[in-house]
């Protein structure tokens, strides 16, 4: 048999919540997304050390939300008045340069026209760089591309940086678009439906024949057809077209 003793040690109440290295945003809008509390008489302020560890990862998210990528917060600090059981806890930040968007740059395409790209990315000038929201817009650039026939299409998106010094930074957002080859449906054929009628099938596309190649509407029809209730298993796949190859691939949509 082992026995383990286990003592607990002291517990400590938080006296006072810190941040130090906040220089462009100010300590109580960084406390504000902290769960830790001092200890008041209408709250106790219990340390814990998990709940530092996520009050350390919100304010590393909340920087980065403001437009400072290169933030870095250190593990808390914890500084103890054992007599009192009661600690100061510090979160020490390096904030580094607050980065914002100077403009949005397209590379590689030529089938949407700019001012459809501009208003696909929404980034006005002046507004903080986040790595989340620069990737949001490459979403809504490659979801365009698809709808417009490019379901190949790929998309990138870099900082690139046009000016600044340590406490600020421009950057261009630059995409770059791979379209692809654009692709058109020449027919929809049905296979497998041994009990089904093909119109039922039919009905619940969303796709027809020279309608503009997406993978989107692919996938809505296969949802479709599940939602029927009538098929097993529902595949729908481009099917590249043979002969003189000038004719667009056709999906074939089975379903047993």
């Amino acid at each position: 048999h082992v026995r383990l003793l286990v003592e607990p040690g002291a517990r400590f109440q938080i006296d006072s919540l810190q941040v130090a290295g906040a220089r462009q945003i100010r300590e109580p809008e960084v406390l504000h997304v902290v769960r830790s509390h001092s200890d008041t008489v209408w709250h106790r302020g219990i340390l814990r050390a998990d709940r530092l560890r996520e009050d350390a990862a919100a304010i590393q998210a909340f920087y980065v939300s403001r437009g400072f990528p290169h933030v870095s917060v250190a593990v808390p600090e914890v500084i103890a008045a054992p007599l009192e059981s009661r600690a100061t806890v510090v979160f020490r930040v390096q904030e580094g340069p607050r980065v914002s968007v100077r403009a949005a740059r397209f590379e590689g395409t030529s089938s949407l026209p700019p001012d459809r790209l501009q208003a696909l990315a929404a980034l006005r000038e002046g507004v903080p760089y986040t790595p989340g929201e620069a990737e949001a817009a490459a979403v809504r650039l490659r979801r365009a591309h698809d709808d417009a026939g490019f379901p190949d299409a790929r998309v990138k998106v870099r900082p690139d940086r046009v000016g600044g010094d340590a406490d600020a930074e421009e950057v261009d957002l630059v995409f770059e678009i791979a379209e692809g080859r654009r692709q058109t449906i020449a027919e929809v054929s049905i296979a497998g439906n041994r009990l089904t009628d093909e119109q039922v099938v039919r009905k619940a596309l969303t796709v027809e024949p020279n309608d503009p190649l997406s993978r989107a509407d692919l996938i809505a029809s296969q949802n479709r057809l599940y939602r029927l209730g009538l098929f097993r298993s529902v595949e729908l796949r481009p099917v590249t077209a043979p002969a003189t190859g000038q004719e667009p691939p056709q999906p074939a949509a089975p379903a047993t």
